[in-house]
């Protein structure tokens, strides 16, 4: 009989993930570099007026329910209670796991928010209310971390498919209409979408990391 092979690590998609996150992680240096600067991207102020003409009222009621489903008064409570659910039904580790990359992105977000201090657009007359500052937005992080959540915890049953299908669905079209809102630079909406990626990313191995080497 053959002798069981020890486990051997995906290389080839373990550097793949590195090359992923250093590219990601060295767009958002240049980005941040020029935002800290007060340096204008030439193209975003172009790119969010053709939006702004061209895509028309009819997104206007997927937007602000985006907008309020994004707020912390709504995403605070739906997260609560999910992850009581999933306590409850001694998904434990998912619970934590489900919080904690809901609240690391936010708390890196808001901190970046402080420090950047970047003006949010004034390109238009706006149809909902949003103060604060604009780099990098809060409702992208929040976006992208339930995406990846979602997926993360139901890619191993038979609803890993439509979980990442309706993950990646949610994740762009919170960005689109953050910038069809007038709220957000496109710039803003790219580091949100990294900075929930990442963290959760992270988390995930962290927490998870004896389960992802038995697979």
């Amino acid at each position: 009989m053959l002798p069981h092979r020890a486990f051997s690590p995906p290389y080839l998609k373990i550097f793949l993930l590195l090359i992923s996150v250093l590219l990601m992680l060295g767009a958002v240096g240049w980005i941040a570099e020029n935002v800290y600067s007060r340096e204008r991207f030439v193209f975003e102020r172009p790119l969010m007026m053709w939006v702004h003409h061209h895509v028309g009222g009819w997104f206007e009621p997927v937007a602000v329910l985006l907008h309020y489903l994004g707020k912390p008064s709504t995403a605070v409570p739906l997260v609560a209670v999910t992850a009581v659910f999933l306590y409850a039904r001694r998904y434990r580790g998912y619970a934590v796991f489900l919080v904690l990359g809901t609240l690391l992105p936010t708390l890196v977000m808001s901190a970046a928010k402080a420090f950047f201090d970047r003006p949010r657009p004034e390109l238009w007359p706006r149809i909902v209310e949003q103060g604060g500052e604009s780099f990098p937005s809060g409702h992208s992080t929040f976006s992208a971390a339930v995406a990846l959540l979602l997926w993360l915890m139901l890619r191993y049953t038979r609803y890993g498919t439509p979980a990442a299908v309706f993950g990646l669905v949610f994740m762009l079209l919170m960005g689109f209409s953050r910038v069809w809102l007038g709220v957000h630079y496109p710039t803003d909406v790219l580091v949100g979408w990294i900075n929930g990626g990442l963290i959760v990313t992270a988390l995930y191995w962290l927490l998870f990391r004896k389960r992802m080497k038995a697979v």
